[in-house]
């Protein structure tokens, strides 16, 4: 998370499933941001995009900070990316009828 934000995180977001993320998506991707970088997230290899993600107001009460041994790992492992923001943003709203995490990608114009 940044500083003293829960709404503003960096990490990665599952873009592979149920079914691999659809090119012309990707390439909106790129035509937003200029770069982006897929990693594996699965031991089958299901992607994940390194990101920014702005939580919905409405979807924080949804969002879980867990204090695990793999937590902790993880939370170390993304560090460096507080340091150095990947370029994407998306924005993230829980939709409660599908029990799941939507996103949208942020124009840089509506960042400005």
């Amino acid at each position: 998370m940044e500083e003293g934000s829960k709404a503003r995180l960096v990490g990665l977001l599952m873009v592979d499933r149920p079914w691999p993320a659809d090119p012309k998506w990707l390439r909106q991707v790129n035509n937003s941001f200029g770069e982006y970088q897929l990693v594996p997230m699965t031991v089958i290899g299901e992607r994940g995009i390194i990101c920014r993600m702005q939580i919905e107001p409405d979807s924080l009460h949804h969002l879980q900070q867990l204090s695990t041994e793999k937590a902790t790992d993880i939370k170390t492992a993304l560090h460096p990316l507080l340091e150095e923001p990947p370029k994407p943003i998306f924005t993230l709203r829980w939709n409660e009828d599908k029990k799941l995490w939507q996103s949208q990608i942020i124009s840089l114009d509506k960042l400005s």
